[in-house]
């Protein structure tokens, strides 16, 4: 055998003898590295699921506190209409008080003219003292009368001031439910990162090996919708599955402003179910495909509410 050969044999004996390590560690770690896919994948559908349940939290508070502001809206336009009755009523009632105080007058000047006369003194007097007794009780009554509207604006202007705290309250409250929605949501996101990190490098790694590629998790698809544009509540009338599609029919339609493409909350109670969103509109009507239907959460049903809410 020439000596070329034999230097090749040797070196391939060698080469094999340095690649049996390799191959034991591949076969020992692959094993770890499914189960960590296996984590990872549990991992981002938990957080899928904490999104769902802190996103249906935040819509039920988020359309509490819209109601409690349009109430505190209401209640703010009522006092200020009250704060302007109650505030030319003040005006009527100084403007009476003015004339009875100039009529006071006049009839003062005209008895001191008609006291010089002897011949209609007695009478005079007694007419005159008659009628300065009555208009100053009418002036009497008219002080009063202010000081009781000056107090009901007092309290009107209280009432106000605390309805528009209460609104302002609102709002902050309002504005940091959004803010932890969107918390909420980078979370999911960055869990949803680590996950396609994590099958992304046991594809690479099993890619090099026997075993056969795991599947890539696809994400639930949404469909975008129109926000609605008014705030209503609907009732379901009928719900229809076919296959994995499911129907709801509402009590309301085009007349009540409800428009195709709307997409809209299904509620149970004070409990999120799931998402309708407008395919078919009727007078008094409408149809739409449910999204989002969770067993944890449960199905939709006849006579569960469905809501609009404007943005």
């Amino acid at each position: 055998m020439h000596i070329l050969t034999k230097i090749f044999v040797v070196l391939v004996a060698l080469l094999a003898v340095a690649t049996v390590p390799f191959v034991i560690v591949q076969a020992s770690n692959e094993s770890t590295y499914r189960t960590n896919y296996i984590e990872q994948k549990s991992a981002a559908q938990s957080a899928h699921d904490e999104l769902g349940a802190v996103r249906a939290s935040m819509t039920r508070t988020e359309s509490d506190l819209q109601a409690q502001l349009a109430a505190a809206d209401t209640a703010r336009a009522k006092l200020a209409a009250d704060l302007e009755a109650k505030g030319a009523d003040l005006m009527r009632s100084m403007q009476d008080a003015e004339r009875l105080k100039a009529q006071a007058a006049q009839r003062d000047a005209t008895f001191a003219v008609l006291a010089e006369s002897d011949r209609s003194r007695g009478v005079l007097v007694e007419s005159l003292a008659n009628d300065l007794g009555e208009m100053r009780d009418r002036a009497v009554a008219a002080e009063r009368q202010l000081m009781e509207v000056q107090k009901q604006l007092e309290v009107i202007a209280s009432d106000f001031d605390a309805a528009r705290s209460a609104q302002m309250a609102l709002q902050e409250q309002l504005q940091r439910l959004r803010e932890a929605k969107a918390t909420a949501t980078a979370r999911v996101a960055a869990a949803e990162l680590v996950a396609a990190d994590a099958m992304a490098r046991s594809a690479a790694l099993g890619a090099s090996g026997s075993s056969a590629e795991l599947p890539e998790p696809q994400p639930a698809p949404e469909t975008a919708g129109v926000q609605p544009t008014i705030e209503l509540e609907a009732r379901i009338t009928a719900v229809r599955r076919d296959g994995d599609t499911v129907y709801a029919e509402i009590d309301q339609g085009s007349r009540a402003g409800i428009a195709n493409g709307w997409r809209m909350m299904i509620a149970d109670g004070n409990n999120y179910i799931a998402d309708l969103r407008i395919i078919s509109v009727d007078t008094n009507s409408a149809v739409g495909i449910v999204e989002g239907e969770s067993a944890l959460r449960g199905s939709v049903e006849d006579g569960q509410s469905a809501l609009a809410q404007p943005d």
